[in-house]
């Protein structure tokens, strides 16, 4: 099933999918298995690339290479826990750190912000998501456990977010600025 979708994925983007499954010895005779969902998806010149791991570890992580970027692009989208969101309720699912106020409300309101919002809010998907400059380029990356039931459910609205800030800051060449604070000296 989970084979499938990302065989389709591939298809449809145009991408390459790879499939490992290896059992990974733990001492003792005890195996455990370890199976690799590989994707790369190709975005104008560069490539999203997924993997999710089940078996020994239950993680996913979906990154992207974009040329550098102004700081105001820089941004961390984190989740409160379901425990945490009993106190402080469920609309303050996700924070968004950034220096920019734009870039805080262009996340705030991005459809596929959205949609992950409603998939932590049905499930246990808890991710962080962030956008930062290093060595002289900008990465986006997505990690999440997979640890829930839909596990491959945000794998699409991810994809589709960071195929919309590529083409916001690469093809557009949209700038978010800081906001900044003039002061009248006396």
């Amino acid at each position: 099933m989970y084979k499938s979708f990302f065989q389709n994925i591939a298809t449809e983007q145009g991408g390459t999918f790879l499939y490992q499954d290896q059992d990974t010895s733990i001492d003792g005779g005890i195996r455990l298995p370890k199976v690799q969902y590989l994707l790369k998806i190709p975005v104008g010149d560069t490539e999203i690339n997924i993997i999710n791991i089940t078996g020994k570890e239950f993680s996913g992580h979906i990154s992207m290479k974009l040329p550098k970027q102004p700081e105001s692009h820089t941004f961390e989208l984190t989740t409160n826990s379901h425990i945490k969101s009993l106190f402080i309720g469920k609309s303050k699912r996700f924070n968004i750190n950034s220096d920019s106020s734009k870039m805080t409300e262009f996340l705030r309101n991005n459809n596929h912000i959205a949609i992950l919002k409603e998939i932590a809010q049905e499930d246990s998907f808890q991710p962080i998501i962030k956008g930062t400059n290093e060595d002289d380029h900008y990465i986006l990356i997505a990690k999440y456990h997979l640890e829930f039931d839909n596990w491959n459910s945000p794998v699409l609205p991810l994809i589709d977010l960071f195929k919309e800030l590529h083409t916001r800051f690469v093809v557009n060449n949209e700038r978010f600025s800081n906001d900044v604070t003039i002061s009248m000296g006396s």
